[in-house]
């Protein structure tokens, strides 16, 4: 058997169509849902401004209210969540990315119940899986002389993986495998 010397055209066909379905591929809300409703805190005030800001579709006011939010309490998921939404909305990568993996970091707070825990948690791993593989197509060269882009890419697979495991819907599973497959062909 002969291996194989570079893509070929069946493989830039694929590409070019899993790039078509990127389009459709676009960060999941980060909803007030899943068990993160504001909790009585001193920075419900800043959450309750961001989400009226946002409502009025003014992200960029509701990004500077949540990061007010985020510096009252800096273990509010909630304010972290959305924080990281209205930056994606804002394409803001590494604020969102920052955002994201702070929300991350506070899996201790992730709701109780299994199903809205995995639910937040997957909406979390694929949106910086999405973030990663964003940049990496406009990433230049690092200083290490390995491209920005493929660490960012191997990255962002590490998050699907994590993500893959996770228990929830068919069509989450489908946005996992569209990006996973964008990744492998980029």
């Amino acid at each position: 058997m002969v291996a194989s010397s570079g893509p070929t055209h069946a493989d830039d066909a694929m590409a070019e169509t899993l790039k078509e379905q990127l389009v459709e591929v676009k960060p999941l809300d980060m909803p007030f849902s899943h068990g993160l409703a504001p909790r009585g805190r001193n920075n419900d005030y800043w959450i309750s401004k961001a989400a009226g800001a946002e409502g009025d579709g003014r992200f960029d006011d509701a990004a500077r209210h949540l990061q007010r939010a985020v510096d009252l309490d800096g273990k509010s998921l909630l304010a972290w969540v959305r924080l990281a939404y209205m930056h994606m909305q804002l394409d803001r990568f590494s604020q969102a990315l920052h955002a994201l993996r702070r929300a991350l970091d506070l899996k201790d707070k992730f709701p109780r119940d299994p199903t809205e825990r995995d639910e937040l948690h997957f909406r979390l791993l694929f949106n910086t899986a999405l973030l990663l593989y964003k940049h990496s197509r406009e990433a230049a060269v690092g200083p290490d002389g390995e491209e920005r882009g493929t660490q960012e890419v191997k990255s962002a697979l590490k998050n699907l993986r994590q993500a893959e495991e996770l228990k929830v819907g068919v069509e989450h599973q489908r946005l996992v495998l569209v990006l996973r497959a964008l990744c492998y062909f980029r």
